[in-house]
């Protein structure tokens, strides 16, 4: 069992970059099942433990007094306790009549009101009883893939910037060579640059091969000199304000495996915060 908690601490602590997180998630979800598939594992269930709503901004027009009486537990998008006022707003049902033993009753807001809660976040809700938090996928998948074992050790990669210093937006050429004598398949791959480990940059395009929804290229061999790979340079835009003496870390994965091929280190900023 794989667990993951970085959409929901992101989430609840009102961080500004909880939305990047979520992609970061998305591919990084992406990748773990094609190294799963790549290992012989032949069947993957995804689900989640609850959803959630995420705006803009908590206005005060959302707000709506909890119905106070004898309170049990209190959240952004639940009450539960007995007593207490009744609400236009709101509904109010028994947890019995919800399958549970219990003779508490339950009070949610319609649509996307929410309970005044000293320290809760300001844009992300869950736990109420709209569609987005109650409905949980449950995905099941099978793969009819064989465990592969295939390397691309034997590829000698090169990477070249397109400007000395990196900027909001950069690129960078992909080149390489097979050192083998019959040259291996070519792997999808990902360019990431990071700053003491946390990534943050997204690719945009590619010269081909460019895949959006992964932000992953599949590159080719070059039809006039096959061992050699056909020259690709990916334009990446970096998400992220790097502070004064951060120092980036270009890498070059293969987007299956997750398998560093190649990197360029100690790279300077021409943007700072």
């Amino acid at each position: 069992m794989i667990t993951s908690q970085e959409i929901d601490e992101s989430g609840e602590t009102d961080a500004e970059s909880a939305r990047l997180q979520m992609d970061n998630v998305l591919r990084q979800l992406q990748q773990a099942l094609r190294i799963l598939v790549r290992c012989g594992i032949q069947t993957i269930v995804l689900t989640a433990d609850h959803g959630h709503l995420f705006g803009e901004m908590l206005g005060d027009d959302m707000r709506i007094e909890a119905p106070g009486g004898d309170t049990a537990a209190l959240h952004r998008r639940a009450w539960v306790g007995q007593g207490g006022t009744q609400h236009d707003a709101v509904l109010r049902t028994q947890l019995s009549k919800l399958g549970m033993n219990s003779d508490l009753e339950i009070v949610v807001p319609y649509g996307f009101g929410v309970f005044p809660v000293q320290g809760g976040a300001s844009r992300y809700f869950h736990g109420g009883l709209s569609p987005q938090e109650l409905i949980i996928p449950l995905l099941t998948l099978t793969s009819t893939l064989k465990a592969s074992a295939k390397s691309n050790a034997d590829i000698q990669w090169e990477l070249k910037l397109g400007a000395q210093k990196l900027g909001r937006f950069f690129s960078v050429q992909v080149t390489g060579r097979s050192a083998g004598l019959f040259p291996p398949e070519l792997p999808t791959v990902r360019a990431e640059l990071r700053v003491s480990g946390k990534l943050i940059s997204a690719a945009v395009s590619a010269g081909y091969g460019y895949d959006s929804s992964t932000e992953s290229v599949q590159l080719r061999w070059n039809e006039d000199s096959p061992p050699a790979v056909e020259p690709n340079t990916i334009t990446l835009m970096v998400n992220a304000d790097p502070q004064r003496g951060d120092v980036g870390e270009l890498l070059l994965l293969d987007a299956i495996s997750g398998v560093v091929l190649a990197k360029l280190v100690d790279l300077e900023f021409a943007i700072h915060m």
